[in-house]
């Protein structure tokens, strides 16, 4: 079985990679365990089960908040309706990545384990399939730390935790980063006593130290306690005992500790595919050391998100059929973490500037200063990096930064510069206005100093 292009693995990479080639034309078969596993892992264990606890547990948290405004709420969330609720989000979301839709799009399905046969061939159960190019988008998975005690200890990962029987009276996370998180303050809010325990010195250390420090201030004000610069050393079946000498009892533990990649079985020698730490080498075309086979997703070990999956695979494709040569960048790559307060970054941060040598000035956001963020109690934080009216990158820490940031996000991607932000109307009154009366301040601060003379000067003589 012949065909032009052979997708393996049908996550978010694998399918806008198989759905985009078959738009273009192209001769098009993905390849994917069962009809079970289509929508890997965002879909199944990620981004969707994630984003629809969290919406659960901030629904409760809002609820007990209104007392605030004279509402008085009683109860405690039902565990199994809100399991129901995120089934019921996967489900509806699922349709848009079944086998009919694939199909309907001119997708070929494959079920079953692919391996590598030689470069251009592989075995798929008992089917060859060939084909001039391959693109693998086959994920990650959970990398289990190697603590003692873990086998026996009542531990779970993200591909287990969404469908736990019983919400745990008390829950343990090990890791501090966004699933970390993200998890731990939804599991609070639902009523369960949680502990994060980060072997690093901050939450979130992707992101710039504030918003680490704002997030952990969140924390600590909802109960949630957090052990950085400390790990677990092991567990038994019901305590945990740190390096620290701190014990932690608990009921269930949240292993958030890293990801690995989903490689086993494909037999990558056979296609002559080299590897580093288990994830293919890839240039910057994401091309690997097969030049017929290009990997996306998760297996590229850099941006491991839906959106930067999606941007690989649409670009992959967009070299092998159009006439493209488009390296791969990840200059303006934004990435969320959906806690309350939210965190958004993008582009460069101040690491990475520091390390390039580049000139930028930092511009704080006044949100004591905008009148929706006063008016929504967002104590918010956040900073904008620019070069003259070069927009490198930024920051925002607020219940609304995923909005906040798009305009930035824009105008980087778009080589527009902080005027042009500046220029636009927004709605009053607007949270993503703060974005606009920072930049505003931020250039009047910047004007030389005889330039208000001068204007005065023309306003009243010329």
């Amino acid at each position: 079985m012949k065909h032009d292009l052979v997708v393996i693995g049908g996550g978010s990479g694998g399918i806008t990679a198989a759905v985009f080639a078959a738009e273009l034309g192209v001769d098009v078969a993905l390849v994917e365990q069962s009809p079970e596993h289509l929508g890997g892992e965002c879909l199944r264990n990620g981004c969707v089960p994630s984003k629809a606890l969290l919406h659960a547990a901030n629904t409760a948290h809002t609820a007990r908040q209104a007392s605030d405004l004279g509402l008085r709420v009683s109860g405690s969330p039902d565990w199994e309706t809100v399991r129901q609720h995120i089934e019921d989000a996967q489900d509806t979301i699922g349709e848009n990545e079944s086998q009919d839709w694939l199909e309907q799009q001119g997708v070929e399905l494959h079920y079953g384990e692919a391996t590598f046969r030689d470069e251009r061939v592989i075995d798929v159960n008992d089917t060859r399939v060939e084909a001039q190019n391959i693109i693998l988008a086959t994920g990650s998975k959970p990398s289990l730390p190697a603590i003692p005690g873990v086998e026996q200890a009542p531990s779970y990962t993200n591909e287990t935790i969404f469908k736990i029987d019983t919400q745990p009276r008390r829950l343990l996370v090990v890791g501090g980063g966004p699933l970390g998180c993200e998890i731990g303050q939804a599991f609070s809010r639902l009523g369960s006593t949680v502990t994060i325990v980060e072997r690093g010195q901050r939450l979130l250390s992707r992101d710039p130290e504030q918003a680490g420090e704002r997030l952990l201030s969140q924390f600590e004000n909802e109960g949630i306690t957090v052990h950085l610069d400390d790990s677990v050393e092991r567990l038994t079946e019901s305590k945990a005992h740190l390096d620290s000498g701190t014990s932690i009892e608990y009921d269930a533990v949240l292993l958030a500790t890293g990801r690995s990649p989903n490689t086993d079985g494909l037999a990558l020698e056979a296609a002559n595919i080299s590897t580093e730490n288990g994830y293919p080498e890839v240039d910057e075309y994401l091309q690997t050391t097969n030049n017929n086979v290009y990997a996306v997703g998760d297996l590229t070990g850099s941006y491991q998100l839906s959106h930067a999956a999606a941007y690989e695979a649409t670009t992959v494709v967009k070299n092998l059929v159009l006439p493209y040569n488009e390296t791969i960048s990840y200059d303006n790559m934004p990435w969320v973490t959906y806690t309350d307060p939210s965190v958004a970054s993008f582009g460069h941060l101040p690491e990475s500037l520091d390390e390039s040598a580049y000139r930028y000035d930092k511009v704080p956001l006044r949100f004591n200063e905008s009148d929706r963020a006063i008016i929504e109690q967002d104590e918010g934080w956040g900073e904008v990096y620019v070069t003259g009216r070069q927009i490198r990158g930024g920051c925002v820490v607020s219940r609304q930064a995923e909005h906040i940031v798009q305009d930035l996000l824009t105008a980087q991607q778009n080589d527009l510069q902080t005027t042009d932000i500046i220029g636009k109307t927004y709605p009053y009154p607007s949270q993503a206005s703060v974005v606009k009366e920072s930049l505003l301040y931020h250039i009047r601060d910047s004007l030389p100093s005889m330039i208000r003379p001068i204007a005065r000067f023309m306003y009243r003589y010329l």
